[in-house]
């Protein structure tokens, strides 16, 4: 009997963006996109992927980071104060977004087309795994 293949669910924890990816929003954006992926299926969901941003020195995602990423479901990023212009836009399996407590600023179109955005959160005490 065939059965429909699992898709795989990832952390990816990012401590220190300079170290690990030279700063390079590009390059995490890759990774997170790469996942179990061949060049022809580049817009099919591979993975479930949770992107946690625990490196205190970054407070900004910049404009278009992980536009139309498909493998992105989920964001944790408590330091970060700012979410560039269409930052998300189109990474439509997006369904939870958490960032820092402190008036966190959302530019236009941050999260254009995350038709699957359920929960976008900026408290203090947010639950991790929401």
């Amino acid at each position: 009997m065939l059965g429909v293949p699992q898709i795989p669910e990832v952390v990816i924890e990012v401590t220190d963006l300079e170290g690990e990816y030279e700063g390079d929003w590009k390059r995490v954006k890759e990774e997170v996109q790469g996942i179990n992926k061949k060049d022809e299926d580049w817009w099919l969901e591979s993975a479930r992927v949770h992107f946690v941003v625990n490196d205190r020195s970054v407070r900004e995602i910049g404009a278009n980071a992980f536009t139309w990423y498909c493998n992105l479901v989920k964001v944790t990023a408590p330091f970060v104060e700012e979410v560039g212009e269409d930052a998300f836009g189109g990474a439509w399996k997006l369904c939870h977004a958490t960032f820092s407590p402190d008036d966190v600023v959302l530019k236009p179109e941050a999260f254009v087309f995350c038709l699957s955005l359920e929960v976008l959160a900026a408290s203090v005490g947010f639950p991790l795994d929401t």
